[in-house]
């Protein structure tokens, strides 16, 4: 454990690592899988100044869609605002 937060892509990294191929997750389930994973950090726990999330949720989601930008993932929007992602063949 360290006093930093992780960032965005030592996140990316974790978020592989914990994810099963070709099963779809929403963010939210990415996260509880980082949270439970305990790899995750009291400095990762604090929240934004000013916000109302953790700064491992927030960079988890930009973390999401970064890995699917570079198509490391597989991005499904299901609703107006919501998405899943896996992990391809």
């Amino acid at each position: 454990m360290t006093d930093k937060a992780h960032t965005g892509r030592e996140l990316s990294v974790l978020i592989l690592d914990q994810m099963i191929n070709e099963r779809w997750y929403l963010g939210s389930e990415v996260y509880d899988l980082l949270l439970n994973s305990g790899k995750l950090n009291t400095a990762d726990l604090e929240f934004h100044k000013g916000g109302n999330e953790t700064k491992s949720y927030r960079r988890t989601q930009n973390a999401l869609r970064d890995l699917a930008k570079g198509e490391r993932l597989e991005r499904n929007k299901f609703s107006s605002s919501r998405y899943q992602y896996r992990i391809p063949n």
